[in-house]
């Protein structure tokens, strides 16, 4: 975990050989991959080690106590270009960007790996609003709606949101449903680095 935070990357391979220093960065094509890690694994291991967070003070702090939902979202309305959109994601050097209809409400997210599988033929759904590029992507479904938690929720509550959804990020909405706040995998990783 501590590896995630200090390098600030998101994967590990984990290989089938020595290494002469504990991580490092892969310089060549590995042939004895045993498999990847994830900061995703990191939840998924504490969701099936419940028991265990209930037991730990920590997990039962708020997100208020813990400071944890102060971070402004990157906001873009869902009539924007895709293309435009990615590019105020690269520029910010993030990878979630909360969507929003006329109104200002969340109705969806919008992330780096929603680039999986772009090619040049496809390139043009770029030039789409954000929200026929989610109509395009037929693994998305555009009623799916980002993770939602409130300050009160515990870390706990949060973790599990984490897992169950499979999201990098939830949001806190105000009385509108408006985004003024997000929790990424990362602010929680930092919480845990202090147990």
């Amino acid at each position: 975990m501590n590896y995630f935070l200090r390098l600030d990357v998101k994967r590990f391979l984990v290989i089938d050989r020595s290494l002469y220093e504990e991580v490092r960065e892969q310089t060549f094509p590995e042939s004895k991959i045993d498999g990847l890690l994830t900061e995703s694994d990191i939840f998924r291991f504490l969701s099936s080690n419940s028991t265990w967070m209930k037991r730990e003070p920590l997990f039962q702090k708020s997100l208020t106590e813990l400071k944890l939902g102060q971070t402004t979202p990157i906001i873009v309305d869902s009539q924007e270009f895709a293309g435009t959109a990615f590019s105020i994601l690269r520029t910010q050097k993030r990878t979630d960007a909360a969507i929003v209809d006329s109104t200002g409400a969340l109705i969806s997210i919008l992330s780096v790996s929603d680039l999986k599988g772009l090619n040049r033929k496809n390139s043009y759904v770029l030039n789409l609003s954000i929200e026929n590029f989610f109509k395009h992507d037929k693994k998305k479904s555009w009623w799916e709606k980002p993770s939602v938690v409130e300050l009160s929720d515990s870390l706990y509550e949060t973790v599990l949101q984490f897992n169950c959804t499979r999201r990098h990020v939830v949001y806190i909405v105000d009385e509108k449903g408006r985004p003024v706040g997000e929790v990424n995998q990362q602010d929680v990783l930092n919480k845990l680095a202090l147990l």
